[in-house]
């Protein structure tokens, strides 16, 4: 990139972060454990709890298994080659069952209220 120029850097570095913006912008520059944590306490009223189900392979290339538990149910398992990459992977499991069972909750309340109305 640097042999195109100055010019060429420049329009690379600005749609980087007019790219950068709209990510923020839009809440996808958040990480899963952050959209977890708060969907877990806000439908829940928990905190995520991280354990660590597994470890192996030599010091120089171990791999995590973490599980994401709340409440007393466990939600989502990650494998990672850092424990940091499997919580993400775990969060990002569990976000989804979680957003599953809001969704499946809301529809029915919708339902419900649908009911009452008429």
């Amino acid at each position: 990139l640097l042999d195109q120029g100055l010019d060429a850097a420049k329009q690379f570095i600005a749609r980087f972060l007019i790219q950068a913006e709209e990510m923020h912008e839009q809440g996808l520059d958040r990480d899963a454990k952050s959209m977890l944590q708060e969907l877990a306490q806000g439908f829940l009223q928990v905190t995520p709890l991280y354990r660590l189900v597994d470890s192996r392979g030599p010091d120089h290339a171990k791999e995590f298994t973490i599980e994401v538990v709340l409440g007393e149910r466990v939600y989502g398992t990650g494998v990672g080659r850092s424990k940091q990459i499997a919580e993400q992977e775990a969060a990002r499991a569990s976000l989804e069952v979680l957003q599953d069972e809001v969704s499946r909750q809301d529809h029915a309340a919708l339902i419900a209220l649908r009911g009452q109305v008429k």
